[in-house]
């Protein structure tokens, strides 16, 4: 079986900017400075409110994604890119990421 891939990076203090790429290899990089809100819902989505952009996560498993975002250790989240890649047990697993701006 092969191992899960991984979703989201972690450094080992808080960092600057979070940047999130899409499965087509878009990226949006965003500073945690700017990060007002943040919002787990346990049925498979994080919503984080920054003052440019609002920003949805949505997948399996994320608690453990939610709790570093929370302390602002995540550098980095990516999408799913590829049709067999799903989570194996309790493995966050990132389906989609949406980023919309502000108006």
């Amino acid at each position: 079986m092969k191992p899960p891939l991984p979703f989201f990076k972690v450094g080992h203090a808080r960092v600057l900017t979070l940047e999130l790429q899409s499965k087509t290899r878009d990226c949006w990089a965003l500073s945690y400075a700017y990060l007002l809100s943040l919002h787990y819902d346990v049925t498979g989505s994080i919503e984080l409110q920054f003052s440019s952009a609002k920003v949805l996560i949505e997948g399996q498993q994320l608690k453990s994604l939610y709790d570093a975002l929370k302390e602002q250790t995540v550098v980095s989240i990516r999408e799913a890119d590829l049709e067999g890649e799903r989570s194996i047990g309790a493995v966050t697993f990132v389906q989609s990421i949406t980023v919309n701006p502000v108006a």
